[in-house]
């Protein structure tokens, strides 16, 4: 069981194409823990 309480997914306007590397235009965007948050203190 994930301790996730919010996640979005989005698309990137550009597809990832103006990047040099092939990147993956999805992206995953979910709330941080409070685990992490204490680690990014």
């Amino acid at each position: 069981m994930s301790n996730i309480t919010i996640q979005e997914t989005f698309t990137l306007p550009s597809k990832g194409l103006v990047y040099n590397r092939k990147i993956d235009p999805i992206i995953h965007l979910e709330s941080m823990t409070t685990a992490q948050e204490m680690k990014r203190l």
